[in-house]
């Protein structure tokens, strides 16, 4: 087996003719983090004898005065891990196990969409929730619970609009988000700066969709969702306490998923929950199935010392 780093043009490459990557493997995804908070970015290619070749995206950054470096393939606990279009042999797996183990500190959540984790590539266990958009929207909405169902039926009946944004709503988003934060209180998952939603902003429009929901023109819910190949995922969202009682987040997924039916799109994926059981059953609310998203991590002690 052979390991190269590759350029960007080959990177891309590889993603666009993989059907089971997300945006979480693209260049652009690790660019918005290099840009925020500095990570530094590759991707690797593993060249098997078969002729097989697998993808690593990574970012990485150094610790301990930098005598050690810390990678993660999936910035902020986001999918990563290795891309193949073929099958690979055990023989080919252990390769790549062998090699992961080499890293000093590296952590990978495993694409859903295609596990190739196996034995000692499985250090915690995870799951996302995905919704398969194979069949029509009547038959997936006949999907969601009741309570889902209704919310969303009431949330449209009480004059919920929805849109995707333009670059001018984004500054308002992030003040939703301030008003979700200071209700989550120190049970938030993430604290992200402005400055993060101006570098999310800038992205193509194509991948990169802020959806709204309004009452009378106010901007009272969003959900941000990332569109590549077959995949949409719903990455990010916040709503006005006030204006819960309007069911905004049901108005919008059911607009965006039956957007994403009508634009050919795959699998709707809603994301791992940070082990929040009410956000999981939420979730299976709307007539998810679980799909494995394992995690691998080695971890030194001195780091976890330090931290």
């Amino acid at each position: 087996m052979q390991v190269r780093k590759i350029d960007e043009s080959e990177w891309w490459d590889f993603v666009n003719n993989c059907p089971t990557a997300t945006f979480f493997h693209t260049p652009d995804w690790y660019r918005v983090w290099k840009e925020y908070n500095g990570l530094e970015v590759e991707a690797r290619c593993f060249s098997f004898e078969s002729g097989k070749t697998v993808l690593l995206p990574l970012s990485s950054r150094k610790r301990l005065k930098g005598i050690m470096k810390e990678y993660i393939s999936g910035p902020v606990g986001t999918y990563g891990g290795m891309l193949t279009n073929t099958q690979l042999s055990e023989q080919e797996l252990k390769k790549l196990e062998r090699y992961l183990n080499k890293f000093n500190y590296l952590q990978i959540r495993m694409n859903p969409l295609q596990p190739l984790s196996g034995g000692t590539l499985v250090t915690r266990k995870d799951f996302t929730q995905i919704i398969s958009l194979s069949q029509e929207w009547n038959t997936i909405f006949k999907q969601w619970t009741k309570g889902h169902a209704s919310a969303a039926k009431k949330g449209i009946r009480e004059g919920i609009a929805t849109r995707i944004a333009d670059k001018k709503d984004w500054k308002s988003y992030y003040t939703i988000y301030q008003d979700s934060r200071r209700r989550w209180g120190e049970k938030a998952s993430n604290n992200y700066s402005l400055n993060l939603f101006k570098t999310l902003s800038q992205l193509n429009p194509a991948v990169c969709k802020l959806w709204l929901a309004f009452k009378d023109e106010k901007i009272i819910s969003g959900c941000l969702c990332f569109y590549y190949n077959q995949h949409v995922v719903y990455w990010h969202g916040a709503s006005l306490e006030q204006y819960f009682y309007l069911k905004p987040v049901h108005v919008l997924q059911y607009h965006i998923i039956r957007q994403a039916i009508k634009e050919g799109y795959k699998w709707y994926d809603f994301n791992p929950s940070g082990g929040h059981e009410g956000v999981v059953k939420f979730k299976k609310g709307f007539g998810t199935s679980i799909y494995a998203s394992n995690i691998f991590e080695k971890r030194p002690l001195v780091f976890t010392i330090n931290d």
